[in-house]
């Protein structure tokens, strides 16, 4: 066991690079006659933002020495929250560190125990509590007005749509700090689990530091070496128990990128609704226990494109959701679920080549980088839900609308939404009024998003477009 005294030498000198425990301990020529370590000091330097973190750790360990428990200890840092840090964030930093003091054997009590092998609670805090005592927030997006902080995203398309550039985008992005695609992030770093797509994906986040003029080396990625079943308890936990040794060495993440759903699923069945909401669960664990985020990249269905492969749970259980697609070089992410938020616009980009260097057969070696592209016209196509969602469109302006016609041609139809409402709801599948609610909402924006329909002062009024699209009356 590592004696108080040893980590007081350690500790004592104050050092400009944040150092884990085990590189302070193994490292000699650190150790040297310093006097006690002042703590209200330390304390102070924490609440001026000094060596925020180093103070932590140093002061954890000595704490953990002294045999406090973890209420105790968390005690003793109120009002240290650092400039950026959420309380709750504040709070699971100092519970890794903690942890990580009594497993590397700062614990004077903890000898011939196991105490020091104990895993941490996941709450030190009681599981009820009254409406008045939850704070009020507003929502904390990682990317503005996309991926909410400690939320489940999923973007699915077809294979070689853009959907893996675009959650390296994204990842760069945060990572780094620097806008998404115009859009304002939080940065925190990133840690991407890998399945497939290993051997390029330094490719492409070397493409998107060339093309952002920045070093790659300064993008703060850990990435996987392999697929990890999040639905085995096993490698759930080697992760996680990385994660925390990483966390104790300066890991600060607030994004998990899994790439993709398939190969870190574990060859479990994606139609069975149970192991699909076994693996959501862990997913929320992960969020929950490190405050992140999670954006999932996931594969669109065998005969309908149009939605994420798999168990409906899956997209019951997230926050947000999103579809790629590309055509030619062009791709567009539409967001196709947002649960608590007002939907983003469409994200309408290029694939731009970057050339890298030159191989050893003389080959270039390059990659992309997406490009946003505003100017580009999507040509939409009607889905089988905007198909169902139109066909309550045409009978409500058959009904309580109206319809101006020359001879077979048809000129002009409009509908309230009051009355398409009424329809919808009739025609609606969803089991209570709040479902039906958000179907309908979400019918509304979708079919006015893709153009399909025009609205002014609650009148909706189809939006006539080349034979066959959405001026197609289903029923005629």
């Amino acid at each position: 066991m590592v004696s108080f005294i040893k980590m007081q030498e350690c500790y004592g000198a104050q050092h400009d690079n944040e150092m884990s425990f085990g590189q302070l301990i193994n490292n000699p020529l650190l150790i040297n006659s310093q006097p006690p370590l002042e703590r209200d000091v330390m304390l102070d330097n924490m609440k001026a933002g000094i060596e925020w973190h180093n103070n932590m750790v140093r002061l954890c360990a000595s704490y953990v020495s002294d045999g406090l428990g973890l209420e105790e200890t968390l005690e003793r840092f109120k009002g240290v929250t650092l400039s950026g840090y959420t309380e709750h964030q504040t709070v699971t930093q100092i519970t890794t560190a903690y942890y990580g003091a009594k497993r590397k054997g700062f614990d004077k009590t903890a000898s011939g125990s196991t105490e020091v092998d104990k895993k941490p609670p996941k709450t030190e805090e009681p599981i009820l509590q009254w409406l008045h005592q939850i704070p009020d927030t507003e929502p904390e997006f990682l990317v503005e007005g996309m991926v909410e902080r400690n939320s489940l995203c999923l973007v699915f398309g077809k294979p070689a749509s853009g959907k893996s550039f675009f959650a390296v985008d994204i990842g760069a992005s945060v990572a780094t700090g620097r806008s998404f695609q115009g859009l304002a992030v939080q940065q925190g770093d990133v840690v991407l689990i890998v399945g497939e797509g290993g051997r390029s994906i330094k490719r492409r986040f070397r493409a998107w530091a060339k093309h952002h003029n920045m070093n790659s080396d300064d993008i703060r990625v850990m990435v996987s070496r392999s697929a990890v079943n999040y639905r085995d308890e096993q490698a759930a936990e080697k992760l996680s128990s990385e994660l925390d040794e990483a966390v104790e060495n300066g890991l600060r993440p607030v994004l998990f990128i899994i790439d993709t759903l398939a190969r870190n699923y574990g060859g479990g069945d994606e139609n069975s609704n149970t192991d699909m909401g076994k693996f959501i669960t862990v997913l929320d664990q992960f969020n929950t226990r490190f405050d992140c985020a999670t954006l999932i990249v996931h594969h669109s269905g065998h005969a309908d494109s149009s939605r994420g492969r798999g168990a409906s749970s899956l997209k019951g259980g997230l926050d947000t959701e999103f579809s790629c697609t590309k055509e030619r070089d062009t791709v567009i992410v539409q967001c196709t679920k947002m649960k608590d938020s007002e939907e983003p616009e469409d994200l309408k980009m290029r694939l731009k080549p970057v050339e890298l260097g030159i191989a050893q057969n003389g080959k270039p070696i390059s990659s992309a980088v997406l490009v946003r592209d505003d100017e580009v016209s999507i040509r939409q196509t009607i889905t089988k839900a905007n198909a169902r969602d139109l066909k309550t469109f045409h009978e409500a302006a058959r009904e309580l609308g109206t319809e101006m016609k020359l001879g077979d041609v048809l000129l002009e139809k409009t509908v309230s939404l009051d009355n398409w409402r009424q329809v919808f709801y009739r025609r609606s599948t969803g089991d209570s009024p709040e479902a039906k609610r958000k179907a309908f909402e979400r019918a509304r924006k979708s079919l006015v998003q893709k153009g399909f329909l025009e609205v002014s002062d609650d009148i909706y009024m189809l939006k006539l477009l080349d034979a066959g699209q959405a001026g197609h009356d289903p029923d005629n």
